[in-house]
């Protein structure tokens, strides 16, 4: 991806985003980004939450996003959450909606209606708080996600607590090519 639109002997870029400071490296078919490591605090699960997402909470955490965990893989993918319910909950402006994987080490969804995105197919930053939560409740550094979102996508996944970074692995889908223009006025 990286070498589609850049310069081909570009291997690795580093950009500042909404969560933090981030490093993409191109690793032959893979692009692997570092990004900073969010450790979730269990707290009561907002008000509506549940009647907003259909579905009864095992876990609710916090970080910059909720953390919800539900009992299965297949409660993840069937949830048909009330979008509109979830847009008016102040407390919640990222839902990571969560259960172990069936074939990966756990799966999860994302919705954030709240910054205009009622699921988003593959989300990084929202794996910032995913992976050091899975990596403590199973107790391995090294996790495979899958977001079972209707595009989806797969991740290969680090914690690296030390570092106080996590990172994730996976193929890229190129959704926009545009060019941008700045009009600069001079005082």
């Amino acid at each position: 991806m990286i070498k589609k639109f850049l310069e081909p002997e570009i291997r690795e870029i580093h950009f500042r985003a909404l969560c933090g400071e981030l490093t993409v490296v191109c690793e032959n078919d893979l692009l692997n980004m570092n990004a900073p490591r969010w450790v979730p605090e269990e707290i009561s699960a907002p008000e509506g939450l549940r009647e907003a997402l259909g579905a009864d909470i095992l876990y609710c955490g916090k970080t910059r996003d909720t953390l919800i965990l539900l009992d299965s893989a297949k409660a993840v993918r069937e949830l048909q959450p009330d979008i509109p319910a979830l847009a008016r909950l102040t407390e919640v402006k990222c839902a990571i909606v969560t259960a172990p994987g069936e074939n990966s080490d756990f799966v999860c969804r994302v919705f954030a209606p709240a910054f205009g995105v009622d699921e988003d197919p593959v989300t990084g930053s929202a794996h910032s708080t995913l992976i050091p939560y899975w990596a403590e409740k199973l107790g391995k550094a090294e996790l495979i996600s899958h977001q079972v979102s209707s595009r989806g996508g797969v991740l290969a996944c680090r914690d690296l607590p030390a570092d106080g970074r996590v990172e994730m692995a996976g193929k890229a889908v190129c959704y926009l090519v545009g060019e941008l223009q700045i009009d600069v006025k001079e005082e």
